[in-house]
């Protein structure tokens, strides 16, 4: 194996080339925390759904620290797909770095899921900065669509603004 120096060097290369050819080399790289973060990079610039599939079956099998920048990438991609085993990840792993990705990647996949979830989120008695910019990053995402949308935007706003504990900075 090479070693992660020169994984990283390739990455950065494949950035510009890759194709879905690339994924089969790219996906073990998830597993190492020296490269998931370059492997993920690369994995951004590759249309379709069927990175997407991957990424979801991948991630539940990496360590928790290589979980992260996968769970970033979905966020990144939008994919609405990856909502219920984000909220899993939080429900699993409360108050955690893959727990805070999460909630951030919901916020930017933008669904009524995702804002359900993060509904649900907003129930607890403490509120993290990353619930209220996910609430608001999925609000902004829904406030752009049909009438229903825009409807569950006004209500993740007003769950947000109803918070007795909304941290508010001066």
């Amino acid at each position: 194996t090479s070693s992660p120096d020169l994984q990283r060097w390739i990455c950065q290369h494949l950035q510009v080339v890759a194709d879905a050819k690339a994924i089969p080399a790219l996906i073990p790289m998830l597993q190492d925390p020296k490269v998931c973060g370059a492997a993920c990079e690369v994995l951004e610039v590759l249309p379709g759904e069927e990175v997407n599939r991957i990424l979801r079956k991948a991630l539940l099998n990496l360590p928790p620290s290589c979980q992260p920048p996968v769970i970033h990438l979905l966020g990144i991609r939008r994919d609405t797909n990856a909502v219920s085993i984000l909220s899993s990840l939080i429900q699993r792993q409360p108050h955690s770095v893959v727990s805070a990705a999460a909630i951030q990647a919901l916020g930017r996949i933008g669904t009524r899921k995702a804002a359900t979830t993060l509904e649900t989120l907003l129930q607890s008695q403490k509120l993290t900065p990353e619930q209220v910019h996910a609430a608001l990053a999925c609000a902004e995402r829904l406030s752009q669509g049909t009438t229903s949308d825009v409807h569950h935007a006004r209500r993740l706003c007003h769950r947000l603004l109803a918070h007795p504990n909304l941290p508010i900075r001066d």
